[in-house]
């Protein structure tokens, strides 16, 4: 098969032929149709995030089920699938024993079992889900990364009927975020100080978005900076906020917990500084 190898930190990716790969017992093989480019995948590439190599990246993968190995549960040869970053832990450890496998120091990722710039990929039969019949393989794609961390945190966050959601900046997962609290039924708010996301945002009507704090970006720090039709909040607070995420993830506090503060202090921020 030809695949996309990543054989050296910060050089270009390079395409071989590779044997076809097999599954074994709980795996099956998936036929990509897409992949997306995730920024950690740029991380991966500068040497940030240390993988071994030669290896082929990507790790927002969507296909068919083409082969499987013994063992793969219900699936079936032509399902539609797309494939997480963590497939599955090592069953042994101790975190894998207290069902929380997502901890496990030797996870089953693509790291492991290689990754989805190629024509076929390897994935732990308990790593895959289903993709409806009608959606696009590009749009489902970074589903698989972007939209389950977005999803996730929402998840982790447990917002209640009627709360209202901030999610600060409109990038990557931002838009994502936002745009799933909008379908929960969420009035959603989005802090952004970048003016060409503004346009895409209320395309979208995703949130309001305060023209003149983009104007003014010293204005962040003053107590009262219009930022709702009905109110204020106080953007140091959220400035804040950003800081002590920063900090719980320099003392390598779990990412669910670093979630969790993030998007529950982010909507008090809102609730509480939301009506003057």
């Amino acid at each position: 098969m030809k695949a996309m190898l990543m054989t050296a930190v910060k050089q270009p990716l390079a395409v071989r032929e590779i044997p076809d790969p097999q599954p074994g017992p709980g795996q099956v093989r998936v036929r990509l149709r897409a992949t997306g480019v995730c920024g950690t995948d740029i991380h991966v590439w500068h040497g940030e995030l240390p993988v071994p190599l030669p290896i082929v990246p990507g790790h927002e993968p969507v296909g068919t089920i083409d082969a499987m190995g013994p063992g793969a549960g219900s699936w079936k040869v032509g399902d539609r699938v797309g494939v997480s970053w963590f497939q599955g832990g090592c069953g042994r450890c101790v975190y894998c024993q207290k069902k929380k496998a997502k901890f496990c120091a030797q996870p089953k990722t693509w790291i492991t079992n290689g990754g989805g710039y190629a024509d076929y990929m390897i994935a732990e039969a308990e790593g895959c889900a289903l993709v409806p019949d009608n959606l696009a393989w590009d749009i489902a794609a970074p589903l698989f990364c972007g939209g389950f961390s977005a999803m996730s945190a929402y998840k982790t966050a447990k917002p209640q009927v009627g709360e209202r959601i901030a999610v600060i900046g409109i990038g990557g997962l931002g838009h994502l975020a936002l745009q799933i609290a909008k379908s929960m039924g969420h009035e959603v708010v989005a802090i952004t100080n970048t003016a060409e996301k503004v346009k895409d945002a209320r395309e979208r009507l995703l949130g309001y978005i305060n023209d003149e704090l983009l104007n003014h970006p010293t204005r962040c720090a003053e107590p009262e900076t219009p930022l709702f039709d009905d109110g204020w909040i106080d953007s140091l607070k959220i400035l804040q906020l950003i800081a002590y995420v920063e900090l719980m993830i320099g003392r390598n506090i779990p990412d669910e917990e670093i979630v969790m503060k993030n998007f529950r202090t982010a909507t008090a921020i809102v609730q509480h500084f939301g009506a003057k």
